[in-house]
């Protein structure tokens, strides 16, 4: 049996993919990506000044981490990552990391289960 949950979240990631502009391209570096509305939507949430320069330092910290960092990841967890973290419309760094850091760790976890199995 097919499991349509599943088919759906695909069919809408590899559309992601395809509606991606160039710059959003994981073999391309860094995205560039506007962060102003995902951080506008925060101060929509919690309206004060301090959540939209918290969410600016937040997302800047975050692009300054993945410019570090960018080669370390997964080929195949950037692509993902990039169409994850831009999928909604509004895109964030904070995301972005977010998913590499995820997905790394997984395979860090699967690596030391493998081996104690072994």
């Amino acid at each position: 049996m097919i499991d349509r949950t599943a088919m759906t979240r695909h069919l809408l990631l590899c559309a992601t993919l395809l509606t991606l502009p160039a710059s959003a391209s994981a073999g391309e570096g860094v995205p560039v990506y506007n962060v102003r509305p995902e951080c506008n939507f925060t101060q929509s949430v919690i309206p004060s000044q301090e959540s939209d320069k918290t969410c600016m330092r937040e997302e800047q910290e975050a692009h300054a981490k993945l410019e570090k960092n960018w080669a370390s990841y997964a080929d195949d967890d950037r692509s993902e990552c990039v169409a994850e973290s831009s999928a909604a419309g509004s895109p964030s760094y904070v995301d972005l990391l977010t998913c590499l850091e995820m997905n790394r760790d997984v395979r860090a976890m699967e690596r030391k289960d493998k081996a104690v199995e072994e």
